[in-house]
């Protein structure tokens, strides 16, 4: 297994390491970029902490059919913006208005669950 970690301090870096990841990234708004350049497929599994704002990044980072678990909210925005999702086995990405699934309102997630990321009850 290969763990990968960001961070937007480069002062965390030795920290970060010394706890076991084997690459840190330093988060520059484009983790996914560095991600590709380690794991040219994408990542099996991401946690994503910060919320939102990083979620298109970090979707971005992921293999096909990887899994992604949304489980901080430490920016406290609640909406995607300017998002473009796609469906496994569609064509290509569709456009959603931001906190929309399918165009429907939703507070669901729009990735399936994972027995490995379920939400609180």
């Amino acid at each position: 297994m290969t763990v990968l970690a960001a961070t937007r301090n480069p002062g965390k870096a030795g920290a970060v390491t010394k706890a076991g990841a084997d690459h840190v990234l330093i988060d520059d708004g484009h983790v996914a970029q560095q991600v590709r350049e380690i794991l040219p497929g994408g990542a099996d599994a991401v946690l994503e902490l910060v919320g939102t704002p990083t979620l298109p990044d970090t979707l971005r980072s992921v293999r096909v059919h990887g899994v992604v678990c949304f489980t901080g909210m430490l920016s406290n925005q609640w909406t995607v913006r300017r998002a473009r999702f796609s469906r496994p086995g569609s064509a290509g990405a569709s456009s959603m208005p931001s906190g929309t699934a399918s165009g429907r309102r939703s507070t669901a997630s729009t990735q399936r669950r994972s027995p490995r990321c379920r939400p609180p009850r």
